[in-house]
């Protein structure tokens, strides 16, 4: 029998090898849903595994791919109230965009401050505008989840690693 995987997420606009490289990865996440829907948590966190490498490769690649990587660290570190990876994030996006860069120094402000939930609100929303500017949004978000599920099947929570692959459109 043979079958065919129908991707609902759009890789177009990327280079030929980044597109192939983008779309192995969706299938290595849909063999790790598979895995774990068997109860494979180890197969599955190494079909994630080969996913977030190939993922993670794809957004190097890309002009904005390496800011977007960072604006998701700056996201968890304004959380915590850790201005490094916001000035990090500040750095990298004065290479793209000013305008970015300036919303990156507010957020960095608000971290410093105490305030973590305006400063990781006003990196999300910076995020927001790299994703859209550079039409990586759908690979961001992919990437993400892969990285949220390893280390939730790392933690022991299969169950909830499968749900948030489970929100992954294929």
């Amino acid at each position: 029998m043979t079958f065919a995987l129908v991707l609902a997420i759009s890789f177009s606009g990327l280079p030929t090898q980044l597109e192939g490289k983008a779309r192995t990865a969706l299938a290595d996440v849909a063999k790790a849903r598979t895995a774990l829907s068997a109860g494979n948590s180890k197969t599955g966190q190494s079909w994630l595994a080969k996913a977030e490498t190939l993922l993670g490769s794809v957004l190097s690649e890309v002009p904005g791919g390496d800011l977007l990587k960072k604006m998701d660290k700056a996201s968890d570190g304004a959380k915590q109230g850790d201005t490094g990876a916001v000035a990090q994030a500040e750095s990298q996006a004065a290479k793209v965009d000013p305008s970015l860069a300036e919303k990156m120094g507010a957020a960095k402000q608000k971290a410093a401050q105490g305030d973590t939930n305006g400063a990781s609100n006003t990196v999300d929303d910076a995020r927001n505008d790299v994703a859209q500017k550079t039409g990586l949004g759908e690979i961001g978000d992919l990437y993400n989840k892969v990285v949220a599920a390893r280390s939730l099947l790392k933690a022991g929570e299969n169950l909830k690693a499968k749900n948030l692959l489970d929100q992954i459109p294929f």
